[in-house]
């Protein structure tokens, strides 16, 4: 879904090309997050429902320092838009995708979940970084992420073991510089 994001960004703001994901949820613009998506998946009397929250962080007033918001996305080179402007657009792109999606043969959704994929790892802003996983436990764990697997979880390697790190079980964020707070 991050990845239908940006694109409809794109599409309403022109290229970001210095936009990046990461992993499970965020998007970044020159390193600060400008957007974070939820999404859950629930089952009601039968049928599967998709939840898909997106919220853009904009322009706050005075009422925050000025480093708070990553109010990149909301300049004057951008018209002066501001967070809800955006909001119809990414709203169309996700429901016209799921649409499409849900019309698909199986053969054609996994081609497009595949494109979905690459997509997102040109914008992998972890991808080969090392990271510090937190298990659901408080336990944590050095990694280096590698990507996304097929099921959109993400493909770690801890020590000498490759995992797949899956929404819910963890939390990811880079890995601090070795000294930083010794």
């Amino acid at each position: 879904m991050s990845v239908l994001v940006v694109r409809a960004l794109e599409a309403r703001l022109g290229p970001l090309p210095q936009c990046q994901l990461k992993w499970p949820n965020d998007l970044l613009l020159g390193g600060k997050k400008v957007a974070g998506l939820l999404v859950e998946c629930r089952q009601i009397q039968q049928a599967w429902w998709l939840l898909i929250g997106v919220g853009l962080n904009g322009r706050w007033g005075d009422a925050l320092p000025a480093d708070f918001s990553a109010a990149e996305l909301f300049t004057e080179a951008h018209h002066g838009l501001v967070a809800t402007d955006l909001a119809r657009p990414i709203a169309e792109t996700l429901w016209g995708w799921l649409a499409e999606f849900e019309a698909m043969e199986a053969k054609t959704r996994s081609l497009a979940l595949q494109a979905l994929r690459q997509a997102f790892h040109g914008r992998d802003a972890l991808r080969n970084q090392p990271v510090v996983l937190t298990l659901a436990t408080g336990q944590q764990s050095e990694a280096v992420a590698q990507g996304l697997a097929d099921d959109g979880g993400l493909r770690v390697v801890c020590g000498q073991q490759a995992l797949v790190i899956r929404i819910g079980e963890v939390r990811v964020r880079p890995a601090l510089p070795l000294g930083f707070g010794a």
